[in-house]
């Protein structure tokens, strides 16, 4: 399901996105609005034809449009996608066939693996890094050691892991020393978050969290984190003047599929 908004947010979201003009978070300017006509040619004819051609296996595709809500407030959606597939294999063939199979360099795509830990041997630091964190801290503050057993995570009925608080450090120790993820990307600008994107600070939190459990444990797994940041401080930040200066940039996010040349 792909739920669409306003026209107007639309608009803006994109280009607060483009220049990254934070102070925009205020309010949205108007200048930026794209009218309701615009938008449903827009949809018409980029949207619903590149459903209809590239979702492969798909045996239903609904388009709403939402023109109201029951006590008469304003609509948090304007259009609702629907695509429907027979099973979750036909959905899950959908999303690893080209093009939401994400390149990589060398060009193969990512499997599909539901594990959120491993997470294809070098993504997913906004769910583990999050987790190894808040674990962290729990322990830290309550005293806790409940996380030293193994936690289930659960994908649905059939498919489910076991992790423990140590476990979860090591595949991060393992992906943050690691010279290349499993499709050949790689991995010296760190775990990605999405679609090969590294944002600095999921990674950071990542890293704080095995830093915790150093701290709690006499484990050494935030070495693996200092490998990325020595990096980061190299190209990610710049603009120090003197040796204790501030930065005077930072990257939002670095792309691990964009080959630099």
């Amino acid at each position: 399901m792909v739920m669409y908004p306003c026209p107007h947010d639309i608009r803006a979201f994109e280009k607060l996105y483009e220049d990254e003009d934070m102070s925009m978070c205020d309010g949205l300017s108007s200048e930026y609005a794209m009218s309701f006509e615009a938008f449903e040619k827009l949809y018409h004819e980029e949207h619903v034809p590149m459903i209809v051609k590239k979702l492969v296996g798909k045996t239903r595709f609904v388009a709403t449009k939402v023109v109201a809500t029951p006590d008469g407030t304003p609509p948090p959606f304007y259009r609702i996608a629907e695509i429907h597939f027979p099973s979750l294999e036909a959905l899950q063939t959908c999303a690893q066939s080209a093009p939401y199979t994400q390149p990589h360099a060398p060009p193969v795509g990512r499997k599909y693996n539901p594990d959120p830990i491993y997470g294809n041997g070098g993504s997913y630091m906004m769910g583990k890094g999050y987790l190894v964190n808040m674990i962290g801290l729990y322990e830290f503050v309550c005293g806790s050691a409940k996380y030293d057993e193994p936690i289930e995570l659960v994908y649905d009925d059939k498919i489910k892991f076991k992790y423990t608080q140590k476990q979860m450090a090591k595949v991060l120790y393992d992906q943050f020393t690691a010279p290349v993820d499993e499709g050949g990307t790689d991995l010296t600008p760190g775990i990605d978050c999405e679609v090969g994107k590294v944002f600095p600070w999921c990674v950071s939190v990542g890293g704080f969290g095995m830093k915790i459990l150093d701290k709690i444990h006499n484990t050494n797994y935030q070495t693996g984190y200092y490998r990325w940041l020595d990096w980061a401080k190299q190209n990610l930040v710049g603009g120090v003047k003197g040796s204790d200066g501030p930065y005077e940039w930072a990257s939002i996010y670095y792309d691990r599929d964009i080959p630099i040349t």
